[in-house]
C-alpha cells in the first residue's frame, strides 16, 4: 500500500509501517528501519540498497516478528526480481 497513489491510502500504509516499526525488538533491525521503509516504498529505487544493508549487518539478537513482517516482503522481491540487482 506503500506504493498507492491516492495520498490517503499511502498515509495510512506510513502510520500502520510505524507503528510496527515501533514495537520491533531487534535492534539491527530497528537501525535499518527508515532505508526499510524507503524500499518499501520504491523497491525499484531503493530494493538495492537495502539488500546490502541487510547483507552487511551482523545480526546477534533474534528477529521478532514485527521484523519478519518488514523483512520477508523484501526479500521475496529480491528472489522474484528478474533483472540483475547486485552490481
Amino acid at each position: 500500500m506503500l506504493n498507492d497513489t491516492h495520498e490517503k491510502v499511502h498515509d495510512a500504509a506510513l502510520k500502520a509501517i510505524s507503528k510496527i516499526g515501533s514495537v520491533i525488538k531487534c535492534p539491527e533491525v530497528a537501525e535499518l528501519l527508515d532505508i526499510i521503509i524507503k524500499a518499501l516504498g520504491n523497491s525499484n529505487i531503493y530494493l538495492n540498497d537495502c539488500l546490502e544493508a541487510l547483507l552487511s549487518t551482523s545480526f546477534v539478537h533474534a528477529i521478532d516478528a514485527p521484523s519478519l513482517s518488514l523483512l520477508i516482503p523484501l526479500v521475496d522481491i529480491g528472489l522474484t526480481r528478474h533483472d540483475n540487482i547486485s552490481k
